[in-house]
């Protein structure tokens, strides 16, 4: 998750509160052109990324997130050496 507004404390405040287990960070100081790059017109936005950080899915609607997440699951299960 990207957080782009301006009470830092409270975000991370939220993220521990709520035992956030994914990545978070930060555009605190506005630097970032994370806009432009990712095509991000609007918040909140959902990528998907791999266990290689790799983005998978971009602009996913928040009801197709467990059959994503499913199916990059029983991608890497069978891309894993057969014992």
């Amino acid at each position: 998750a990207v957080y782009t507004q301006g009470d830092y404390e409270g975000w991370k405040q939220f993220i521990k509160d709520n035992k956030l287990g994914f990545m978070n960070v930060a555009n605190q100081y506005g630097r970032s052109d994370y806009r432009e790059k990712y095509n991000v017109l609007t918040t909140p936005e959902i990528f998907i990324l791999d266990n290689k950080k790799i983005i998978r899915f971009k602009k996913v609607a928040i009801d197709n997130v467990p059959g994503i997440v499913e199916y990059l699951m029983n991608e890497q299960e069978e891309a894993a050496p057969k014992k």
